[in-house]
């Protein structure tokens, strides 16, 4: 199978990470694989993971057409498939790759929403869209009328499970680490995390050894603020752009307090990594975390709830163990990048096919 990815983002997302993982495990499936992209990280990073020149092309410039031509690529597009997801894309894709099966990513329910000219390029030019979560498919279809239910699946965004294993992982540490990985902004809720660990007991308190803060964004002057008023400024670290795989190995519980996630996928690849996963009981979350199996849920924005899981966790050694050892099961059984890199190629097949006989 031939697959062309399109990826016009200039800015290092979540849709990144997810296309590098494609990528990758399509390539080790079988699949040839042409990327095409305009982030040079993004661009390089699959390059490290033996995906030659040949495979991976860098180009700063925006015109589809132009991208088109720098592609080599004629009106016919030797392909079996091509992936988008930006406007751009699929206004390329629709226009010079009829003959493919055309499939665009859908990160967030925002995705299908916007100004007007955007809007029209997806009606008019997306033809089967993969949501990453149920409820991303549920919102984008309620606000966007016009999607068939018949052009929408869904297939939940992979992760490199050998990439985060931590075999080593011990349970009979006297001292916790606490991490948290996302972007730095409101709808993340970092603040509440700090403020669930400040109302912790003291005696509980002295078991946390570092209280991990991953990720860059426009909150980071607000949290380092409350971490000192708060009195965890010798406990709390800011880690700013972190290596998730690092990053997860070094913490014995994962917390993400979203308001708002499509699916959250440090939460999977916390779990691969044996970290104990905690998370809001909301959105793509609550699919992904099954409360008291493979990690725990808090009522979304009750700092409360959430200081009283940790305060289980800390003191529930066989808890952590179990929840860790779970959610290694969780990930090996319906998120690792080898199992859904083949459900999206056979997805594909079965398309194809259903396209070929229309």
């Amino acid at each position: 199978m031939r697959i062309l990815v399109l990826n016009s983002n200039r800015k290092w997302t979540g849709i990144n990470s997810v296309l590098e993982t494609l990528c990758t495990s399509w390539k080790n499936l079988g699949a040839e694989v042409l990327v095409r992209a305009r982030n040079k990280d993004f661009a390089d990073k699959l390059a490290l993971l033996k995906m030659d020149s040949k495979q991976v092309k860098f180009s700063p410039h925006g015109n589809p057409l132009t991208l088109w031509k720098i592609l080599g690529l004629r009106k016919k597009a030797p392909f079996d498939v091509v992936i988008t997801n930006m406007e751009k894309d699929i206004f390329m894709a629709g226009l010079v790759a009829k003959d493919s099966l055309r499939v665009t990513l859908c990160g967030g329910s925002g995705d299908f929403s916007g100004k007007t000219r955007d809007t029209w390029i997806r009606k008019n030019f997306a033809r089967h869209i993969i949501f990453c979560s149920a409820y991303t498919q549920k919102e984008t279809l309620k606000n966007n009328p016009w999607i068939k239910p018949s052009q929408g699946m869904v297939m939940p965004n992979p992760v490199t499970a050998e990439l985060f294993s931590h075999p080593t992982r011990s349970f009979d540490k006297k001292k916790l680490v606490i991490g948290c990985l996302a972007r730095l902004r409101v709808e993340k809720n970092q603040s509440l995390l700090l403020r669930a660990i400040s109302n912790l007991p003291a005696e509980l308190l002295a078991y946390i050894e570092k209280v991990k803060i991953g990720g860059v964004g426009p909150d980071e002057p607000m949290l380092r603020r409350l971490s000192t008023e708060l009195g965890l400024e010798k406990i709390v670290s800011f880690d700013g752009f972190a290596h998730a795989p690092d990053f997860m190995k070094a913490c014995d519980i994962h917390v993400l307090p979203s308001l708002s996630e499509s699916q959250g996928l440090v939460t999977q690849e916390a779990m691969a990594s044996g970290a104990v996963a905690v998370g809001s009981n909301i959105m793509g979350i609550a699919e992904t975390i099954s409360h008291g199996v493979d990690g725990l849920l808090f009522t979304s924005g009750d700092e409360m709830d959430l200081c009283q899981h940790l305060s289980k966790l800390i003191v529930d050694r066989n808890l952590r163990k179990k929840l860790s050892a779970n959610g290694l099961e969780t990930v090996a059984t319906r998120f690792d990048a080898k199992i859904v890199g083949e459900k999206f190629l056979d997805l594909f097949k079965d398309l194809k096919e259903n396209q070929t006989s229309e």
